[in-house]
């Protein structure tokens, strides 16, 4: 398989006239490099996401970026929301900038919405890979694989499309196309498992050319921090 066939897959699952959450890492950028269309920014004006984000734009597209400021009383309304969804502190923590994505898209007329949800269980992006890899070997690591995908199909996805539910818009997942999954999985280990530095190593080598140096190399950091939005959650908190 070639990598041209695994971006093809990609655009093929962005929904026509959908919105990417984009933060200015890997697999928002490489999601807004094949839409060419618009992205919706939430953080802290200081948040990394933020700073990346307003860069990294004017590499990958020429449509509207909408960048959605936060501040402590939207993140209070959305932290009350969204532990009706998910009472677990860290699941609740990454939908609130998710509900402030969804509210900054309905307030701009859109209706759908592309994540970038399974990039990380499909290309190898969680260090619990490489411990499971590592300690257990090849075939139970490739089970492990499996079980996370169809997990986030049925945890994370689920609460993106509730959350999304709330403001009437639709849910789209990409990297979570079948015939990508079987055809991603297919491709020897040896060539897609990376090093714990540089993880996802397979998605890194597609995007190459497609998204700027400084995205492809940015390290991995979860959408409560990139925001800013864990730092306030947890002192609203305590």
């Amino acid at each position: 398989m070639n990598t041209g066939e695994i971006l093809s897959l990609l655009k093929k699952g962005i929904p026509e006239n959908a919105a990417i959450p984009f933060s200015g890492g890997l697999d928002s950028s490489v999601l807004l490099a094949l839409s060419k269309g618009a992205a919706i920014t939430v953080g802290f004006p200081d948040s990394e996401d933020v700073r990346y984000a307003k860069r990294a734009f004017a590499f990958l597209s020429k449509g509207k970026h909408i960048v959605h400021f936060l501040d402590g009383r939207e993140v209070k309304e959305a932290l009350a929301a969204c532990k009706k969804l998910a009472p677990d502190f860290v699941k609740t923590e990454v939908l609130v900038p998710i509900w402030a994505v969804c509210k900054a898209a309905k307030e701009n007329g859109f209706s759908r919405l592309a994540f970038g949800c399974g990039a990380e269980e499909i290309f190898i992006g969680y260090e619990k890979f490489f411990e499971c890899y590592e300690k257990m070997g090849e075939m139970e690591f490739l089970k492990m694989q499996r079980t996370e995908i169809e997990a986030v199909k049925i945890g994370d996805c689920r609460l993106v499309e509730e959350v999304c539910g709330q403001f009437g818009l639709e849910a789209s997942f990409p990297y979570l196309n079948s015939r990508l999954i079987d055809d991603v999985l297919s491709i020897p280990l040896e060539e897609r498992l990376g090093s714990r530095r540089f993880k996802k190593l397979l998605l890194r080598h597609i995007a190459r050319g497609l998204v700027p140096n400084f995205v492809l190399f940015r390290a991995k950091k979860a959408v409560q921090y990139g925001s800013g939005v864990h730092k306030v959650i947890v002192g609203l908190e305590s």
